[in-house]
């Protein structure tokens, strides 16, 4: 139970707190999800930096006494892409991007769910990154912490759309005090996505299932999720668009819609995984999603974190789903 929690807290805390924790191969009941949106804090972003709790120079250069904590996977890539690498002092212990990062033993790694706060004490933060929808869970120990060390406390909220992912770069590089850095990494992102979007724009429509949960507690991407803007964004079709989130679905209702591909972003799977869990939603053989070819088990990480390899994600479901 605990497990499906952080693991659906990981899509929508980017299915991006690791992505990566997407659910692995558990078999457990509870839900709740990951994501990341634009508009962050639990004030205003632009507006949290005037509590003088640490000194900026009016360019877009970091104060060399930053010490930052992310407490999200997705955070993390952004702030790497951000340039700021060198002042993280902690990331999740879920992190999978950037490597260097990961691999330092300089770098803590931290429990976001269960966080030991006398770690994230003995880090002596400046600024700590966490996300809105583990508020409930943690907004105490960082109020706590907020206090102690004078740390400037940021909500990432729920990103539900590409655009919105646009607005979390720019609003933590408001933050950082790096506006033209966030303005370039939104540029280069864009042009991404506009590359694949041309690229299979002549492709005639599919559908698709993405999976982010193993059998039999399935669960996947509906509305006003950035996932199922990446869908939409490519041109194909989301099949259960007409639910709100990320929501659990039955075997039979998937087996009703028969979809053109299934796609899974789930931790750990691989084709052979993906086709057994397949297997396990019906025995009908004339269902497209029975074909092998027709099924995709593609890396979480990237599809899964709202952040600056979006595209990267957005790449490979469109290389599955229309080549």
């Amino acid at each position: 139970m605990k497990r499906l929690f952080r693991g659906l807290l990981l899509i929508v805390l980017a299915v991006s707190l690791s992505g990566c924790g997407l659910m692995g191969n558990q078999n457990n009941d509870d839900s709740n999800s990951e994501q990341q949106t634009p508009t962050s804090s639990d004030s205003d972003l632009s507006g949290s930096l005037e509590d003088g709790s640490v000194d900026y120079t009016e360019s877009s250069s970091v104060h060399k006494d930053m010490r930052i904590i992310s407490l999200m996977p997705s955070n993390t890539e952004i702030l790497d892409a951000l340039g700021v690498s060198e002042y993280i002092v902690g990331i999740s212990s879920v992190d999978t991007y950037p490597k260097p990062l990961v691999e330092d033993e300089d770098i803590a790694k931290i429990d976001s769910f269960e966080f030991d706060a006398e770690q994230v004490l003995d880090l002596e933060p400046t600024h700590i990154f966490s996300h809105e929808t583990s508020r409930d869970m943690h907004e105490g120990v960082l109020s706590d912490i907020e206090k102690a060390t004078g740390a400037e406390i940021i909500y990432v909220e729920d990103a539900e759309s590409i655009e919105e992912i646009y607005g979390t770069v720019t609003d933590i590089g408001e933050v950082l005090s790096l506006p033209e850095e966030a303005e370039e990494v939104n540029r280069e992102l864009q042009e991404s996505i506009d590359d694949t979007v041309r690229t299979y724009e002549d492709e005639s429509p599919v559908s698709v299932f993405v999976q982010i949960s193993p059998y039999p507690d399935v669960f996947t991407a509906g509305e006003n999720t950035f996932i199922d803007d990446v869908i939409n964004t490519i041109g194909a079709e989301n099949i259960f668009t007409d639910i709100e989130g990320f929501s659990q679905v039955s075997a039979e209702g998937l087996v009703d819609r028969d979809p053109d591909y299934v796609v899974s972003i789930i931790d750990g799977y691989d084709a052979g995984q993906l086709e057994a869990d397949v297997n396990q939603f019906t025995s009908s053989e004339h269902l497209s999603m029975k074909d092998r070819e027709h099924q995709c088990a593609l890396d979480p990480d990237t599809l899964s974190r709202p952040g600056p390899r979006i595209d990267e994600g957005m790449e490979q479901l469109a290389a599955c789903v229309f080549e």
